[in-house]
């Protein structure tokens, strides 16, 4: 489909960049957890219909060919491992937060993320999930008139990059307008908050095809420069 093409080369280029810095993932996302493991196979076919079976793994391992490909894997956990597959990254860590988790308990958790991969060995995060549903007549949920401001508010935190404008998304206001990544963004802002480094964004793609806000960027940390650095 045309209008997939644009967010998908855009992911596909944010992933290409994340692999440059490190092939170990942790997928973060808003959903429950999943039973995929680092040895899995999954597969789109619940999905796109008969005939329209894609299967994806979590590592770059020879595949178990002696298991079925799993069907009910969450659709985050389809979608990262199937970017994985196309950049050919190592492996993935699946880090799944319940879609009801508080502002407050999403950027500990980022923290708690940040501090348990705190050693000299580089860790990426992949975050899933989608923004405002009620963009418009095309959205799965009647249309909000808030859904564009607070879309366009995600898209500049994430250029920006802003944590603490993450940090401070509405979870009441974010669950009212269906958004999914919220616990996600948030997750990130505790993660990135944790650390002394300096970071840098490019936001790769910001629009609504389907109705449902969906944004792609790439956040680097520089890790010798510290929060606040300013170039001569």
């Amino acid at each position: 489909m045309a209008e997939t093409e644009p967010v998908r080369a855009a992911c596909l280029a944010a992933v290409a960049e994340l692999r440059e810095s490190t092939e170990d993932w942790l997928v973060v996302f808003a959903g429950q957890s999943t039973r995929a493991t680092s040895r899995g196979r999954g597969s789109f076919g619940g999905f796109g219909g008969p005939g329209a079976e894609v299967i994806v793994q979590l590592d770059d391992r020879e595949p178990d060919q002696t298991t079925r490909p799993d069907s009910d894997w969450p659709l985050p956990v389809l979608i990262a491992a199937w970017l994985r597959g196309q950049v050919g990254a190592h492996r993935l860590r699946m880090c799944p937060f319940s879609p009801r988790l508080s502002a407050a308990d999403s950027l500990a958790a980022g923290r708690e993320l940040a501090e348990a991969e705190s050693d000299d060995r580089a860790v990426g995060l992949l975050v899933l999930g989608d923004g405002c549903a009620r963009r418009s007549e095309r959205s799965p949920l009647p249309p909000d008139p808030r859904g564009a401001a607070f879309d366009d508010a995600v898209a500049r935190a994430l250029a920006e990059p802003a944590p603490d404008a993450l940090a401070a998304l509405d979870a009441r206001e974010a669950d009212e307008l269906g958004v999914s990544g919220r616990v996600g963004w948030q997750v990130l802002a505790g993660a990135v908050l944790a650390t002394p480094r300096r970071w840098t964004a490019q936001l790769r793609y910001s629009a609504a095809p389907f109705g449902i806000g969906y944004h792609v960027a790439s956040w680097r940390s520089n890790p010798e420069e510290p929060r606040g650095h300013r170039r001569p």
